[in-house]
């Protein structure tokens, strides 16, 4: 079964106001795990917001480091972003 995470799942999970959120998480294998864009970009906005932005995305490109490739023939563009992995198919 693969988990899609909604925004405040996230951050309950990074200020560690929900333990059960941890103890689910910790128990759930990274392949299984998901999180969509809209939550990246909920997720972005939020840090800039904070009052510790870099610390906020710190926290969030750990967690949201999920091991996976993004598959995009626009290798130029992103490989401007630190630690993503690219995989161009044509």
């Amino acid at each position: 079964m693969t988990y899609l995470l909604d925004t405040n799942t996230i951050v309950r999970y990074l200020n560690g106001r929900a333990p059960n959120v941890q103890v689910r998480l910790s128990a759930v294998p990274l392949a299984e795990l998901a999180v969509s864009a809209i939550v990246v970009a909920e997720l972005r906005y939020g840090a800039a917001k904070s009052l510790n932005p870099a610390k906020a995305v710190a926290a969030q490109d750990q967690l949201l480091s999920l091991n996976m490739t993004l598959v995009t023939h626009n290798t130029s563009e992103f490989s401007r972003v630190a630690g993503l992995l690219l995989d161009d198919w044509e």
